[in-house]
């Protein structure tokens, strides 16, 4: 065909050559397996754990808002929601949760959310899977948790 591009021929001249070099499926199965157990294959969407609560952080009363959990997927993104408040309040950098080996992320990670009204707060979660509030929670203060971030494995 002309115009077509010149691609160099992997098995050489012979077609018919034998595949075992090639082992493309062998390296690529485990990621297709992992892919189709996504959603967005119709996988079975995995159910989202609770975590205990402490430093004075408890879920809201209200029935609208989800408690606080993390849900992990397929590859490897673990994904966090849940409406927290404090009665008392938080000073800045109080740790309210642990995520368990395997849910935590290789490197620190910083997730924005919102706090009280439409005040900013940030989530810092270091490699020990510990979940920190970065800016202070005012007395009966709420945090609004939607984040996901890439675990280590």
């Amino acid at each position: 065909m002309a115009g077509s591009p010149n691609f160099p021929k992997l098995r050489g001249a012979d077609p018919q050559a034998a595949r075992t070099q090639d082992n493309v499926a062998g390296q690529l199965a485990p990621i297709a397996r992992a892919v189709a157990q996504t959603p967005l294959l119709n996988g079975v969407l995995p159910p989202w754990v609770a975590l205990s609560l402490r430093g004075g952080f408890t879920n809201t009363t209200n029935v609208n808002d989800a408690a606080f959990g993390y849900m992990p997927d397929a590859l490897r993104r673990v994904s966090l929601r849940g409406a927290l408040q404090n009665v008392a309040g938080a000073a800045a950098v109080t740790a309210f949760a642990t995520l368990p080996q395997g849910q935590r992320p290789s490197k620190e990670v910083y997730l924005p959310c919102v706090g009280t009204g439409a005040t900013y707060q940030c989530l810092y979660i270091n490699v020990d899977g510990i979940v920190y509030t970065l800016v202070a929670v005012p007395a009966g203060g709420t945090v609004n948790i939607h984040a996901s971030f890439i675990a280590d494995g």
